[in-house]
């Protein structure tokens, strides 16, 4: 089962949960799901520069993605002023109105550091295998570290 990104650890745990549960309805081992999720990873050794990385990406799911935005638990009037800004000035300008607190919620993005515990936390929201998409290709060489930190806790 392959879970959406961009959704905060709150809507994936929900979403493990039901499809546990339909699967043991259904007369399956719930043990027997492997359980994906797509994660929008941004890393620097720059925080700053890893969340700035990730908002357009972030603005675009919010403002494009009606389930997505429904999930994510931000504020209605600010995903509509998200979604106006993106439909009128792009993805840049409406990343703007993204905060660092709805990045972190909704992606891995941070340093090496940041990455590691926001992998836990999707770990901990029942997810088995992330699936990474990276905001950046140059971000790819940051990862090995993230998996060297990963593999050390």
């Amino acid at each position: 089962m392959l879970l959406n990104g961009c959704v905060s650890a709150a809507c994936t745990q929900r979403a493990v949960a039901i499809v546990r549960s339909a699967a043991q309805a259904a007369g399956r081992d719930p043990d027997a799901i492997e359980i994906a999720c797509s994660t929008v990873v941004a890393v620097d050794a720059n925080p700053v520069r890893a969340r700035d990385a990730a908002r357009p990406l972030v603005a675009t799911c919010l403002a494009e993605f009606p389930n997505v935005a429904r999930e994510s638990g931000v504020a209605v009037d600010l995903l509509e002023r998200i979604r106006a800004t993106y439909l009128n000035a792009g993805p840049e300008l409406a990343g703007q109105l993204v905060s660092d607190a709805i990045v972190s919620e909704l992606t891995c993005a941070g340093t090496v550091a940041d990455v590691t515990e926001a992998l836990n936390r999707c770990r901990r929201a029942g997810v088995q295998l992330p699936v990474l998409s990276f905001v950046r290709n140059a971000m790819i060489p940051e990862m090995v570290r993230v998996f060297d930190a990963s593999n050390q806790s």
